[in-house]
């Protein structure tokens, strides 16, 4: 019936494993109903199944809570054949009820119970853990359900043994993993959001605290500026790879003569050059996808201890443990990455914004504790809180309050709040805050300290700020078309300079030049004047054109926008703003409002170049984006390369269910054209349709369509 569409593409390789495991694909599809799949494949029975627990003897009452219908089902079938009685979960459980299966939201709902509690989780939700930290909880179960894992759970629920205690985890008859590793810490590098969460989740059963980086510079950078047990790498990740950011570290490691980290590659590279390639960049060992619990333990074992048995955090709430300043951070209060990232923006130009961002938290950071301290008696209210201090703290490099408004947030996740951190946080504020009015933070507006710049570059710079006062900058529209190719329903403005002296000059030469030296601010400023006055006869077509990221994350950016617009009364509802992730790498409070201004004003906004940099599908979650473009090195293999083909598809499906409108960039050729329409994108833009031209072409083009659309 297509009701949820899709593609076919899942099932399409079903069917290809089904075959090549010697089964058979059965389809049975009647007209107006829709089709159910199945199959059947060849098994030898290695030896008979173990009897499932039988409770019936306990006469038991169980009360299952989940919004799922398919979950809710298959959780009492399977408590339905031990010979249990199950009931909804509404609200508190009956007073004869023996065990609770619900989601966390069923949990929160019903209060404390002295009941035990299996909380039925999703990946990548930190609610279950939280619920168990803090006693909510005694047992998680982490979707789609196994049906292994509830056989251990009710085996020791059938025992009198505590939940807890269950060998969740285990796989077609091989071992849990005895040995745990409470507090030990390890890097997880990967790209893409499956393989983290799958490490992640394997990590946390076996008590490891784990932290993430997208790609191979954000690896780097957290192995120079923390202490890991172990460091699980990828090989293949954009910006730098797994193996080229090892040999950096190894080399940076050596010159400063600091403590080996052991790195160990998450690889799916079984044979071939790719297999060996991690012994030759200096990592440790290899941990091939996809792994068990089991293998992951073992190469754990290999390189730090297993925790001891008293060391697994306790799962009734703890008390407070008071919070002391952290000693990596001792006599460091600010990031010197980022007061020198402020220091460079203030150079080029910015130290009117930088000083105004700072005035902004010299305001609202003393705000932020007075709010943490009163909710001292609310725990979530807390995290939520600390959460904001801490968000706003990373963006000005406060480190020591980043950190230690962290610690406070994680404690009011669990339940917990400690009122002597609070106190120690507005001490260490209080210091902080000195630090910025006379410290390193202070000094971006002071431009004398800024590094000289290259003559080569001035020389170009100078060139830049001529040819934006002599009109030298013009303007080209591509195309974006709709899913047949057939109409145009936008396009965007892209910037050109012809100047007389240097030729063409490239804007992957200039734009990120003028980002750094502050002139990006008038360029932008004359890119919409200018495609403001020359498309305002193209009534109905959408135009976008792009921000920087430092133009974003300015809270006057929508006003001035705004201002130019009323200007040249142009409807802002034809004009769509697009940014790159890093754009939403800052503050997510500013960004966020950016977007809901820009939105007021009636403009749409764009994520550009999804795909490649910091992409991160959370970004699609937490920000209220209308477009999203999928960056062309997906395109240009889409049709051949599985790994294009799959992200595609996941992102035009996550994008439509979030009301999202998915464009191709980059499309060149009829089978990419072909293949992008059945994969559900609502439109393309692309060489196939036209090289960028002026607005005169464009105008043709446009007046001749017998029905225009916009997008």
């Amino acid at each position: 019936t297509r009701k949820f569409g899709g593609t076919g593409l899942g099932l399409a390789i079903c069917k290809r494993l089904v075959e090549a495991m010697g089964g058979r694909f059965i389809l049975k599809s009647e007209l107006g109903k829709g089709s159910t799949f199945a199959f059947e494949i060849p098994v030898t029975v290695l030896e008979a199944a173990e009897p499932w627990p039988d409770l019936s003897a306990r006469e038991e009452l169980v009360a299952v809570g989940h919004e799922g219908v398919a979950t809710r089902h298959a959780v009492t079938r399977y408590l339905k054949a031990s010979g249990l009685t199950v009931e909804p979960l509404a609200g508190a459980p009956s007073e004869t009820c023996g065990l609770i299966v619900a989601e966390p939201a069923a949990i929160e709902e019903m209060g404390e119970v002295a009941t035990p509690v299996v909380c039925l989780g999703e990946y990548g939700d930190d609610a279950p853990a939280a619920l168990q930290k803090a006693g909510r909880a005694q047992a998680v179960l982490v979707q789609p359900l196994r049906r292994c894992e509830l056989e251990a759970l009710l085996r020791q629920h059938l025992a009198g043994r505590p939940l807890s205690e269950a060998a969740v985890g285990k796989r077609g008859g091989e071992a849990a993993p005895s040995d745990m590793f409470h507090g030990r810490r390890v890097l997880v590098a990967d790209d893409s959001a499956v393989n983290r969460e799958v490490a992640i989740e394997a990590l946390s059963r076996l008590g490891v605290e784990s932290k993430v980086a997208f790609d191979g510079k954000q690896a780097l950078d957290a192995v120079m500026a923390e202490r890991f047990d172990l460091v699980l790498m990828d090989g293949s990740m954009p910006e730098m790879d797994g193996y080229e950011a090892t040999a950096e570290i190894r080399r940076r490691q050596e010159i400063e003569g600091v403590e080996r980290t052991p790195i160990v590659a998450l690889t799916a590279h079984v044979v071939g050059s790719a297999a060996e390639a991690w012994r030759e960049c200096g990592m440790d060992g290899v941990l091939h996808k996809p792994f068990t619990l089991a293998a992951l333990a073992r190469t754990l074992g290999e390189y730090m201890a297993p925790s001891d048995p008293g060391a697994a955090p306790a799962v009734v709430q703890p008390e407070p443990t008071p919070v002391s300043a952290p000693p990596a951070i001792e006599g460091s209060l600010l990031d010197p990455q980022v007061t020198d990232d402020l220091r460079r923006m203030a150079a080029g130009g910015r130290a009117e914004f930088v000083e105004r961002v700072l005035n902004l938290y010299r305001r609202h950071a003393p705000e932020a504790v007075k709010r943490l301290a009163e909710a001292a008696d609310d725990p979530a209210e807390a995290a939520r809180a600390a959460h904001a201090l801490k968000s706003m703290s990373l963006n000005v490099g406060a480190r020591a309050v980043a950190d230690l408004a962290a610690r406070i947030e994680a404690d009011g996740r669990a339940e917990v709040v400690d009122r002597k951190a609070i106190l120690e946080l507005a001490d260490v504020l209080k210091a902080t805050l000195v630090e910025l009015d006379g410290g390193a933070a202070s000094q971006p507006v002071a431009p004398p300290s800024a590094p000289p710049v290259d003559p080569d570059i001035r020389s170009l710079l100078d060139d830049l700020k001529a040819a934006i006062d002599r009109d030298e900058l013009s303007l080209v529209y591509q195309k974006q078309m709709d899913r047949d190719g057939a109409q145009i329903i936008g396009c965007e403005a892209l910037i050109r300079w012809k100047s007389p002296t240097r030729g063409f000059v490239s804007p992957a030469d200039f734009i990120p030049l003028a980002e750094q030296h502050g002139l990006i601010r008038p360029i932008t400023r004359w890119v919409l004047q200018r495609l403001m006055a020359e498309t305002a006869d193209l009534d109905g077509l959408v135009v976008s054109f792009n921000a920087s990221a430092v133009e974003f994350a300015d809270p006057s950016f929508a006003h001035d926008l705004d201002a130019l617009i009323q200007k040249a009364g142009f409807p802002a509802k034809r004009l769509e703003v697009e940014v790159t992730e890093t754009a939403v790498l800052g503050e997510e409070e500013q960004i966020t409002r950016t977007m809901k201004q820009l939105h007021t004003l009636g403009l749409k906004v764009a994520l550009d170049d999804f795909g490649v940099g910091y992409s991160s599908l959370s970004h699609l979650r937490r920000f209220p984006f209308d477009k999203l473009k999928i960056d062309k090195s997906f395109i240009d293999h889409c049709h051949e390369d599985v790994q294009s083909a799959a992200l595609i598809h996941a992102v035009a499906g996550m994008a439509r269910a979030l009301g999202m409108k998915v464009v191709a960039e980059g499309v060149e050729t009829e089978v990419q054209k072909k293949f992008l329409k059945i994969a559900g994108v609502h439109s393309m833009q692309g060489y196939l349709f036209g090289k960028p031209a002026p607005v005169d072409v464009l105008r043709e083009e446009w007046n001749a369509q017998p029905l225009r659309m916009t997008g």
